[in-house]
């Protein structure tokens, strides 16, 4: 592909770059995850949520972040490792390094008042960084 601006060849060291940019991307984390369906208790006080995350990439992905939260904020009953509660009530689980492929699970118990009506959500957004190979 030729690109021409103002009707001149671009210089040299951008058309390279556009050349390497879809090989770099090519070898890259891709870290999702998805909620179980809510366990609710018999007696509606406690529901529990479960996840699992992946690196469905093909490059390692790092310091890999799961942050949780529930909207109304509820006291936490349990939490599984390396899960804890952060400032504000949001849950951070930090799970390091996941490998192409590689999958943790995790849950998380919420107390829920008896006086609450309507709705109880949770949401999540996961961040990672990765470590792009040289190339020579």
């Amino acid at each position: 592909m030729k690109v021409r601006a103002a009707g001149r060849r671009p210089p040299a060291h951008l058309a390279a770059a556009a050349v390497a940019l879809p090989l770099l991307a090519a070898a890259a984390a891709r870290v999702e995850f998805a909620y179980t369906s809510p366990r609710v208790t018999a007696s509606g006080e406690r529901t529990t949520w479960g996840w699992t995350i992946r690196n469905s990439g093909n490059h390692t992905a790092n310091r890999v972040v799961l942050t949780h939260e529930l909207a109304p904020k509820l006291r936490i009953a349990s939490l599984t490792s390396p899960c804890v509660i952060v400032q504000g009530g949001a849950i951070r689980c930090e799970y390091g390094t996941l490998r192409p492929g590689e999958r943790r699970t995790g849950a998380l118990t919420a107390i829920v008042p008896r006086h609450l009506h309507g709705k109880v959500q949770i949401k999540g957004h996961a961040t990672w960084w990765q470590a792009w190979p040289h190339t020579h």
